[in-house]
This record gives C-alpha cells, structure tokens and sequence, in this order.
C-alpha cells in the first residue's frame, strides 16, 4: 500500500465533462480503461469530503499500476490516492 499526494484542484473534471460536478468511481474506471489499462477486479473508492481515493485490484505490470494512479490522482478535487493494486 502506498499513498500519493496530488493537487487537488488541478486535476481533469471528468465528471464536469460528462454533465456532472464530480467523477464517480464509474467515470474513472472508464478512463483508465480508455487509457488501454487492464486492472483486474478495480475498485476505485472516492471521499470527496476528505479530497482521497482509494484504488484496489491487481495490474499485469507495474506500468498499468502507475497510470491508474495517475488517472485518479491527476482528477479535479482528489488530493490523495491510496494505492492498494497488486502486482503478481
């Protein structure tokens, strides 16, 4: 488990670019998988009132475990992403 610090307002709106204010975990699954990422049995938890996300699943490589915590952390209003993705 690691945590990663972000800033929390400088991030994609992806859920303002889909009609709403915040992205849900839906929204960033969906970006992640657009991305080309494959993240077996993801979980993406959200706390906007403590500004955290919390990622889980298992990466075939380190470099798709990376990305998707930058997909998350690099979104409007998350300040912190709590990496739980396993690698095999």
């Amino acid at each position: 488990m690691a945590m990663f610090d972000f800033i929390k307002d400088a991030g994609e709106s992806l859920g303002r670019a889909i009609g709403r204010g915040r992205a849900d975990g839906d929204d960033l699954a969906k970006a992640i998988s657009k991305a080309g990422l494959t993240i077996h049995d993801l979980q993406i938890d959200l706390d906007y009132e403590e500004d955290r996300a919390v990622i889980s699943g298992r990466a075939d490589t380190l470099e798709a475990k990376e990305k998707a915590v930058l997909i998350v952390g690099n979104t409007r209003g998350i300040k912190t992403v709590d990496d739980r993705i396993v690698l095999p």
